[in-house]
């Protein structure tokens, strides 16, 4: 599949907005990781009931909900954090492509980290939500989400940056991480195409012209989940002070750098899979001539030979070679005159 959709997005039509859809099979998981410049100092399961997370001058709440689609789970977080109805809405439709909104003294972000695959065309994507609210960072994931396991083990390692800043610095490093799987994944395709390219140059073969046309279109649903991103740096000009500390704005300038890299590159590989449609209709039509001109030749030799025959199969009462002993071998051996004469000719023109 190249647009990658859930099985929820269709169940939205026609209901009220702010309206959320219940799983029965899917049960919302919490999790508190309470962290500070001396390490990680609580790190456990959550139940509902113990939301609110009291907040502490010298540490980060990070509370992590893995399960969106628990709608009684979502629906408690957003009543304990004061969580508006059409912000839960968007966090439960993973289908949703980033963006970001600022309501009072809440952020709200939704990214799109790529999943690796072993190669470019098994590549896909999961929805990462968060909210950042004072010294509290809320993330939401979806069920099949391999949840934050490299930032908690930066957690785990002692010194860091991530435990000498605030909240606002992890808000920062789950996007950056989602980011940075689209810089290593989206370096697949480089490789990928130059295979490509290589078949349809060297070793052609009919399954090409599927294998490219797949690689079109998840270039394109790639440039078009992407393409909200690339309004990152005019919402940091408009919203970061409010929400980011002034040591924290320099990364965010970062990751403005590295979501330009990401957009160059999906717009440099995109004009290398149209290339290599228009290179793979060029080698066919070269193949088609090269064919065409192997045929042409035949039926020109055969048009003197056919005319020769031709002549000789009259069968007219006073032809004067019927009766000649060596007629037959004459006839033929002027044939293959004719037909190497017709090749060393075509052969001089550079025909052949």
């Amino acid at each position: 599949m190249v647009l990658f959709q859930s099985r929820h997005f269709g169940r939205r039509r026609g209901l009220s907005p702010g309206t959320l859809l219940n799983d029965a099979e899917e049960q919302a998981a919490f999790r508190l990781i309470r962290y500070g410049t001396e390490g990680i100092l609580e790190n456990r399961s959550l139940n509902i009931s113990d939301l609110p997370v009291e907040e502490t001058a010298d540490s980060v709440n990070w509370i992590q909900m893995k399960g969106v689609h628990d709608s009684a789970a979502l629906k408690s977080i957003g009543d304990a954090y004061g969580i508006h109805a059409l912000t839960l809405e968007d966090i439960q439709n993973t289908d949703r492509r980033p963006g970001f909104d600022s309501f009072g003294d809440k952020l709200f972000v939704t990214t799109k980290r790529l999943l690796e695959g072993d190669a470019f065309s098994n590549l896909g994507a999961e929805s990462i939500s968060l909210i950042l609210k004072g010294r509290t960072v809320i993330s939401f994931l979806e069920s099949s989400s391999m949840g934050h396991a490299g930032l908690e083990a930066i957690l785990d390692q002692t010194g860091g940056q991530l435990k000498k800043f605030g909240a606002d610095y992890l808000a920062y490093r789950i996007w950056d991480d989602s980011i940075d799987t689209w810089l290593h994944s989206i370096e697949l395709s480089e490789d990928e195409i130059l295979t490509l390219e290589e078949n349809v140059l060297f070793h052609y073969r009919d399954s090409l012209t599927e294998d490219i046309h797949e690689a079109r279109k998840k270039m394109a649903w790639l440039r078009w989940t992407f393409r909200p991103f690339r309004d990152l740096r005019s919402w940091l000009q408009k919203f970061s002070s409010a929400h980011f500390s002034n040591n924290v704005e320099p990364f965010l300038l970062d990751l403005s750098d590295h979501v330009n890299r990401v957009s160059d590159l999906l717009d440099l590989y995109r004009d290398m899979t149209d290339d290599l449609m228009s290179m793979l209709i060029a080698v066919q039509s070269n193949r088609m001539n090269a064919v065409m001109k192997v045929l042409t030749i035949i039926a020109t030799i055969f048009i003197p030979l056919s005319f020769i025959a031709g002549v000789y199969g009259m069968n007219f009462a006073r032809m004067p070679e019927l009766a000649w002993r060596w007629g037959y071998p004459a006839a033929l051996g002027l044939m293959g005159l004719t037909a190497l004469g017709m090749l060393i000719y075509f052969k001089v023109k550079k025909w052949l």
